[in-house]
């Protein structure tokens, strides 16, 4: 048994498969779409410093 519905799918087969009774979707609107990609590069970013400082300060503590 899958464990979505993927496109190509009969609907009615797919919720009778699931047990279900209704479909539900939910998205984020058009004028979110950059509020959101400036925050996830702004995480990404701050993991990607963070993972750097960690291995200068690895790298200088193997060295001495």
């Amino acid at each position: 048994m899958d464990a979505q519905c993927d496109v190509g799918v009969d609907p009615v087969t797919c919720l009778a498969r699931h047990h279900a009774d209704r479909w539900y979707l939910d998205y984020h609107p058009a004028s979110h779409l950059w509020p959101l990609q400036w925050a996830e590069a702004g995480l990404t970013l701050a993991a990607a410093a963070l993972a750097a400082t960690a291995a200068v300060r690895w790298f200088r503590r193997t060295r001495a």
